[in-house]
Formats: C-alpha cells, structure tokens, sequence
C-alpha cells in the first residue's frame, strides 16, 4: 500500500462469528526516509455496539514509534470516548419526516500527552 494516499480498510469483509469483534489493528511501515510523515490527517472511523448504555467510557489508546539508530522511541496517548445515548422515539416535527433518534452521539474527551520516552 501506498502510504502516500489514504486507503479505506473495511472490516465488514471479515466473516466474523457472532459475538467476535476487531479490537485493536496495527499499521507497520517498515524502513521509511527521514522526514516521513502523514500527507493527509488519518481518520479512523467506528462503529459501537447499538445496546451501549448511556455515558458507557470507552478508553482509547495509540503507540507510535520507531527506531533512530540503535534506541527505540516512542510516545503514547489516550483519550475517553463517551456514549451519550439518546431516546429513541420521533423525533420533534420540523418538516423532515425522520422516524427515530440516532442511536447514540460520541463525544471525545482528550487527555494531556504522555511525554516522548
């Protein structure tokens, strides 16, 4: 893959078994040039159980590192995703005829950077 461009990796293709989930996915890009970086911003989109109940925390985390002549470094961050479920019922009327309320809003709460290790 071309790391110049961004690809769309969907996991719909995966057959997996009733109750299995992806939880975690790795992306290595082996010896890279100096100044190698991102030409687009990454995005990651999921998508949540629909039953999460409402203000459910979901920790996510990231490791980013390399190596620079004989060290490894790395840096580390997470961040809390909160379930704010909605009530499900029609929605007020104004003039869109939409039969129900989404099943959840994600709100993201950041946490301060670790320091580079």
């Amino acid at each position: 893959m071309l790391s110049t461009v961004n690809h769309e990796l969907d996991v719909s293709d995966l057959t997996l078994a009733a109750n299995e989930f992806v939880t975690s996915f790795r992306f290595e890009f082996g010896t890279v040039p100096a100044g190698f970086r991102e030409e687009q911003a990454p995005h990651i989109f999921t998508r949540v159980l629909e039953d999460l109940p409402h203000e459910h925390r979901i920790v996510n985390r990231v490791e980013v590192g390399g190596r620079v002549g004989d060290d490894y470094v790395y840096d580390t961050d997470s961040w809390v995703t909160v379930v704010f479920a909605t009530p499900r019922g029609p929605f007020p009327q104004t003039g869109l005829s939409i039969s129900s309320w989404p099943t959840a809003v994600i709100s993201v709460q950041k946490t301060t950077p670790a320091p580079l290790h």
